[in-house]
C-alpha cells in the first residue's frame, strides 16, 4: 500500500505550488511518466489545445505517457493545475488507470495528484521520494 504526503497547493505568503514546483523535488530519473488526468492552463504538448489535451488523455487507457526530460518541459509550459494525476513506472505496461475516485496508485514509484486546486498529494512507497515534500509542507505549513 502507498504512502500518501498532502501539501496544501497555496501558502499563507500567497505562493502557489504548480508543476514545475513539485517536478522540482523529484530526482532526475529515466522512469515512464504517464498523465492520466489532468485539468489545467497552459501550453498543452503536441501543438494541441489544452482542451484536446485533456480530452487525449482521457481516451488513451495509458494516459499521455512522457520521459522525465519531457515532463519537465511540459511542466514548465503549465500556469495552474486545477486537477492531475500522474504517475512514475518503469515500464509502459505497467502504467493503470485507477477506476474509482479514491482508489491509491499502483505499480509506481511516485505519483503527483492535484486536487481541486488546493492541494497536492504525493504517493510513494519510497520514503527518500516523500522527504523532499515533507521539507516542503513543513516551510510551507
Amino acid at each position: 500500500m502507498m504512502v500518501s504526503l498532502k501539501l496544501p497547493a497555496s501558502s499563507r505568503s500567497g505562493y502557489i505550488a504548480n508543476l514545475k514546483d513539485v517536478t522540482s523535488l523529484v530526482p532526475e530519473n529515466d522512469w515512464v511518466w504517464a498523465v492520466l488526468e489532468f485539468y489545467g492552463a497552459g501550453i498543452a504538448p503536441a501543438g494541441l489545445h489544452m482542451a484536446d489535451f485533456e480530452d487525449r488523455i482521457q481516451a488513451l487507457d495509458t494516459g499521455w505517457v512522457f520521459s522525465w526530460k519531457e515532463l519537465c518541459l511540459f511542466a514548465n509550459g503549465i500556469q495552474q493545475v486545477f486537477s492531475c494525476f500522474i504517475v512514475a513506472v518503469d515500464a509502459v505496461e505497467k502504467i493503470v488507470k485507477p477506476i474509482e475516485v479514491d482508489e491509491p496508485p499502483q505499480n509506481c514509484f511516485i505519483a503527483l495528484e492535484a486536487f481541486d486546486s488546493h492541494e497536492w498529494i504525493i504517493w510513494s512507497d519510497f520514503p527518500e521520494l516523500l522527504s523532499p515534500f515533507s521539507a516542503l509542507r513543513e516551510s510551507n505549513g
